[in-house]
């Protein structure tokens, strides 16, 4: 379990992925798994409450898979940016670049919802998802987080060959 505090948040690194704890957030690392063999990663992750910011730096593959789950959703990704939060029962998924495919909890046998570059969601159970184009604030939020995990030499995620799994570095 990681938990963040008012005005703090923590960077783990996870080969070339690299996720951001933000603050007064509550996650789980369900699983992470890297076969360095077959050369595939497995990460889930589940938000308790809060809000967690993926950047994930190759392209998956076949045979990996990348999950962030929360309450009422469970978002897949092959190679993005995107930010999911989700608070008292509702959640919200927000695409930098790439795609999402988004899960609602209580309907799985529903078709999964695409999140597109630009675009954003929010679930809410026992409602329809309506795909939003992110306004130019939610976008300028989501840059702003890219550069400063970017600009961090102490979350530098490295390739995996070079690199133990799971890396954690704990801002403050």
């Amino acid at each position: 379990m990681v938990m963040t505090g008012s005005k703090s948040f923590a960077n783990i690194a996870f080969g070339e992925n690299i996720i951001r704890v933000m603050e007064n957030s509550s996650i789980e690392i369900t699983k992470a798994v890297l076969d360095k063999t077959a050369g595939t990663e497995n990460t889930e992750l589940s938000i308790k409450e809060g809000k967690l910011f993926s950047r994930v730096g190759r392209k998956l593959v076949k045979g990996d898979l990348y999950l962030v789950k929360t309450p009422t959703t469970v978002a897949s990704v092959r190679g993005t940016n995107f930010l999911v939060a989700s608070y008292q029962g509702k959640s919200s998924v927000s695409c930098l670049n790439g795609k999402i495919e988004v899960q609602k909890n209580d309907d799985p046998k529903a078709e999964p919802v695409e999140v597109k570059e630009g675009e954003g969601i929010a679930i809410e159970i026992g409602k329809e998802i309506e795909i939003k184009k992110l306004s130019d604030d939610e976008i300028a939020m989501l840059l702003d987080i890219v550069e400063s995990i970017e600009g961090d030499d102490t979350v530098k995620a490295a390739p995996l060959s070079n690199r133990p799994f799971p890396d954690y570095d704990i801002k403050h």
